[in-house]
């Protein structure tokens, strides 16, 4: 299996409440854990981020404002900036913010991991404030004959929030961009 697709950090419920299919997440609520996703506004000064308290991951709360820039207003309100894969990984590779500098893109299982699809954009706009309805880069998905494939997930696959658009509405597939970016670190 591809380690960058495989999950080595605990997960919350997805946040699916409606059964659509015998077994799937709407029958499982709070399994494994309850979603436990905790805002941290001007952590360490003026930085805003989420924290993670089931996977211990951190997220930097806003997208990504420039090529060395994050928002840190508490409502996210900086105009965004999309941008190439490899601008979007030296961004988060190169940020000190919240005093860490060990920022980095996630994978794919990591940005999965903070999707609640009790809330539409399937993403809680409580936590992450301005959520870019667009694609977000995720680090390298696969390696062919040593050449990367880089790839995004796409947090509105539709702009209809019924419920027959939820199965399909969060995806990865290899893109060119330009997309947006949020970086996370840890788990600690």
């Amino acid at each position: 299996t591809d380690p960058t697709l495989t999950v080595y950090f605990p997960i919350a419920d997805t946040g699916q409440t409606a059964e659509y299919r015998s077994g799937d997440d709407g029958s499982f609520i709070n399994t494994p854990n309850a979603i436990d996703l905790q805002v941290m506004n001007d952590y360490s000064g003026s930085d805003d981020v989420v924290l993670d308290n089931v996977s211990k991951l951190m997220w930097t709360k806003c997208t990504a404002t420039g090529l060395s820039a994050m928002d840190t207003a508490d409502d996210c309100s900086t105009a965004k900036q999309a941008m190439s894969w490899q601008d979007a990984k030296d961004m988060c590779e190169g940020l000190t913010y919240a005093d860490f500098s060990d920022w980095r893109l996630p994978t794919a299982s990591e940005l999965f991991s903070i999707t609640d699809f009790g809330f539409y954009p399937y993403i809680n706009t409580t936590v992450f404030p301005a959520i870019e309805a667009n694609k977000y880069w995720i680090s390298t998905i696969s390696n062919i004959f040593g050449f990367p494939i880089y790839g995004f997930l796409n947090f509105t696959n539709s702009t209809d929030s019924g419920d027959t658009d939820r199965l399909n509405v969060l995806n990865y597939d290899i893109g060119t961009g330009p997309f947006y970016v949020r970086c996370v670190r840890g788990p600690e």
